[in-house]
């Protein structure tokens, strides 16, 4: 529990209490609630609580403590059971994820994590399962330095238009295999190459070497 909060004093016993998670829903129209109990007062249970939200309208906000979360929460002083969990906070037996006094931080249950780190302006993902991002309008990505992309299974990209990869230079290791037909504006050059189909030249053909067709026979010099 931290320190300053004192929980024998009147004042505070009046409008704020602390205890334990010990059930949570998630309401059709009310929003997260939870049900907290009071180790002071021999694991009394509360109603149901409605957790406040930092915003519910326009840009709208879920937070939901996990079972066994420390909470701070107050009832209203009209005599009924009815309250809010104002929000939770971290002691000896729950440290804070990070130590940052920059870092806007978010850890969920199975690892993931979102940080920004303003003080080198660093913005980190770190998902522990599938990332799906959807938009209805243009992406751009715009970058000052290298791109780089990994991965450990295969990449795959689909368009219903037109591809276009515009650059001074481009390299590509490994195997290339193409299905539909091919078009070189400019020169061809190749250290080896192999075709299971005819070849149809509308302009002339140089070679430094010798055609040879299946019989063995060469034409060229």
């Amino acid at each position: 529990m931290l320190d300053f909060l004192d929980v024998n004093d009147s004042d505070f016993r009046q409008s704020h209490k602390v205890g334990f998670v010990c059930a949570r829903r998630a309401h059709p129209e009310e929003g997260p609630q939870v049900r907290v109990s009071q180790t002071d007062k021999d694991d009394l249970i509360s109603d149901w609580l409605a957790v406040i939200q930092k915003s519910t309208i326009g840009t709208r906000d879920f937070w939901l403590p996990q079972l066994g979360e420390q909470v701070l929460f107050s009832t209203l002083p009209n005599g009924t059971s009815k309250g809010f969990v104002h929000g939770s906070f971290y002691s000896r037996g729950t440290p804070p994820p990070t130590t940052s006094e920059d870092a806007r931080h978010t850890t969920f249950a199975d690892g993931t994590v979102i940080e920004f780190d303003s003080s080198n302006s660093i913005f980190t993902i770190d998902s522990k399962g599938p990332l799906d991002l959807k938009t209805k309008g243009p992406v751009k990505l715009t970058s000052e330095g290298d791109v780089e992309l990994t991965t450990q299974g295969n990449l795959s990209a689909k368009v219903t238009g037109a591809a276009t990869v515009e650059a001074p230079n481009i390299r590509l290791k490994g195997n290339i295999e193409i299905t539909g037909s091919l078009t070189v504006g400019g020169d061809l050059t190749a250290e080896g190459a192999m075709f299971n189909h005819d070849i149809l030249v509308n302009g002339n053909g140089t070679a430094t070497g010798v055609w040879k067709d299946s019989t063995g026979s060469g034409v060229g010099s």
